[in-house]
């Protein structure tokens, strides 16, 4: 009875000492002469918490045939990592930021041991879906046609949109005031999006740029874990943000 004890307590520190994240964002090379050098950095990031881990070199040239991609998944260690003092820490935020998009609140750490970082292949659920809006009145002042399709992938907290081909226009009257168009190869849900209205939904934010038509900066809210239960039809939200410096609108938009 004791060595059971004794077994479940070490499978438990175990579990309790290894987290699963996906990848945010990553920068490998030389970072700076001075606080970081050479090193690959990445950003890893699960519904609690965004870690980023300062790596070694050993670490980069074991990634020599290996691209790393955002969204991949990565089981984490904890007991391999060593937290960056406070001072540090706040030296490379400075310096990542410039290139980078980081957390209020994200922790740093040394990967000490590269053993502690593992990649991880995951069984996603997968769904294509194609969303669709024509002459649709906002509570804006314009007219709005949105379509964009995509591949779904989810796992638990995690959701990507892949393959993602999204248009719009904004008509006033007869007249096109803003149109636009863009694609993705892979597009992932903000994962610590805790909406007031649109509970039970999932965020996928982008800025989209079109030399000489529109911009502005889009949220298409997706009822992600109703879409992969199956439910065949289903109503999506697109919020509009300084379309053309000037318009911002929400619309809703049926989805199939």
């Amino acid at each position: 009875m004791k060595t059971l004890f004794i077994l479940l307590s070490l499978i438990t520190s175990i579990s309790a000492s290894a987290e699963q994240f996906r990848l945010k964002d990553s920068l490998c090379g030389e970072i700076d002469p001075f606080v970081i050098g050479d090193a690959c950095v990445l950003v890893l990031e699960n519904k609690g918490k965004e870690s980023v881990l300062i790596t070694d070199v050993d670490f980069m040239v074991s990634l020599s045939e290996k691209e790393l991609t955002q969204g991949q998944f990565f089981d984490l260690d904890f007991k391999a990592v060593e937290a960056v003092d406070k001072q540090t820490s706040k030296q490379m935020k400075q310096i990542l930021t410039r290139s980078m998009n980081l957390s209020r609140k994200a922790k740093f750490f040394y990967l000490d041991n590269n053993e502690g970082l593992k990649d991880l292949d995951i069984e996603l659920k997968t769904r294509q879906i194609t969303c669709e809006a024509n002459n649709v009145s906002g509570d804006g002042f314009l007219d709005a046609t949105i379509s964009f399709s995509a591949t779904l992938e989810t796992y638990g907290d995690f959701s990507n949109l892949k393959d993602l081909k999204f248009e719009y226009k904004l008509t006033d009257g007869g007249d096109t005031w803003s149109e636009g168009d863009t694609a993705f190869a892979s597009l992932t849900n903000s994962i610590n999006y805790n909406p007031q209205v649109y509970v039970g939904y999932d965020k996928f934010n982008f800025w989209l740029s079109s030399r000489s038509r529109g911009f502005g900066e889009f949220d298409l809210i997706i009822p992600v874990k109703r879409i992969i239960d199956n439910d065949q039809a289903f109503t999506a939200q697109v919020i509009m943000t300084a379309i053309d410096d000037h318009h911002g609108d929400s619309v809703s938009i049926e989805c199939f």
